[in-house]
């Protein structure tokens, strides 16, 4: 039974770090792998957002917190608005969007949810919304020096 309490984090841990591993493509790949790229990470950057959203969404029902039921909602939704009027802007604008997001619903998680959450998983939560909001940035970066 101990063995499971201490080897459930760590495989999760390390899940959750191999999820970046797609974006990381993105800032080690040749330059035709970052241009040709840009809208798969988008998409999965979106599927993350979801993900940490649906989360949220789950809590909020629970907690009964209906400013975070409906913002998660808004926040799963508004990146796919996004992409559909992207010819309006560039893709640097969605990423940084999207960047913006990931700190908010850590940011969200960290007022409303943080006690909820085992201590692991919240240090979790934390260090992987900063290496995706980390990651963005680079790969918008990199973006910029090809063009």
């Amino acid at each position: 039974m101990r063995l499971t309490h201490t080897t459930h984090p760590f495989i999760v841990c390390l899940i959750a770090l191999f999820s970046l591993l797609p974006l990381q493509l993105l800032i080690f790949g040749d330059e035709s792998v970052v241009l040709q790229g840009q809208l798969a990470g988008i998409l999965y950057t979106m599927i993350l957002i979801a993900f940490f959203c649906g989360a949220q969404w789950s809590n909020a029902l629970q907690k009964k917190i209906p400013i975070v039921h409906v913002s998660s909602l808004i926040l799963t939704i508004t990146p796919w608005f996004l992409v559909v009027a992207r010819r309006f802007f560039n893709e640097e604008v969605l990423w940084a969007f999207m960047c913006c997001e990931v700190l908010l619903i850590l940011l969200i998680d960290w007022i409303y949810f943080r006690k909820l959450y085992p201590r692991w998983y919240f240090l979790l939560r934390n260090v992987t919304t900063l290496l995706l909001a980390i990651s963005i940035a680079i790969i918008c970066f990199r973006k910029s020096i090809i063009f």
